[in-house]
């Protein structure tokens, strides 16, 4: 069982609390722009938090003489900490050596980017590898299947956050103001008590412990 909940567990747990979203279903998508909303909030605070969940990575060969190579058509950004370009050995082993940024131009070993492309700096003179390790862009929720980043223990955030914007939606202008707060204090929470998913369950150790 997946500890992240689906829209359809969201639509379904958000209508026991409204009792009744007809006014919301009558209009196609509604609710799942809601939902798109609050999962990319989160998935921008999670990034942060805990990188090394999200991280993808490509592998760069420089080629003598060829200085730009495409970036990753899933590239979104290498903010968080352990992200970045790192030298791979010659023996092809990771390293921790983490490749510098520079500019247009530059003489100094390393490399920047564009739009579209990442480039070496100074041109490359011989073939060496690199990994690129940088958090992917988002896949929006696009049907009742699909997944929520937050797991399925906040869901009481998550209908905080959803049901912020439902009041937004169906109330007047005056709530504006008092949603907005709610939602930031909702997610804030969430931000605050996020941990990561662990596979595995680690016991304290007390062998170094002696009593009398």
């Amino acid at each position: 069982m997946s500890n992240f909940p689906t829209v359809a567990e969201a639509r379904a747990e958000f209508l026991k609390r409204k009792k009744d979203t007809s006014d919301v279903d009558a209009i196609s998508g509604t609710f799942l722009q809601w939902c798109n909303y609050v999962n990319r909030y989160a998935y921008r605070q999670f990034t942060n938090i805990m990188p090394e969940q999200y991280i993808s990575n490509q592998v760069y060969t420089t080629t003598p003489g060829t200085a730009s190579y495409a970036l990753p058509v899933t590239f979104q950004d290498i903010i968080p900490q352990g992200t970045g370009l790192y030298e791979i050995s010659a023996a092809g082993v990771d390293t921790d050596n983490r490749v510098a940024t520079t500019n247009y131009a530059s003489t100094k070993n390393g490399f920047y980017m564009t739009s579209t492309n990442l480039v070496f700096t100074p041109i490359p003179t011989e073939t060496k590898q690199f990994r690129f390790r940088f958090i992917p862009l988002l896949t929006d929720l696009s049907a009742e299947s699909s997944e929520f980043v937050i797991p399925k223990r906040f869901s009481e955030h998550l209908m905080n956050a959803l049901d912020c914007a439902y009041n937004l939606w169906d109330e007047d202008q005056n709530s504006e103001v008092f949603n907005d707060e709610r939602f930031i204090r909702t997610m804030d929470e969430l931000v605050s008590l996020i941990k990561p998913d662990s596979q595995a369950l680690f016991l304290p150790d007390f062998t170094g412990e002696y009593y009398y």
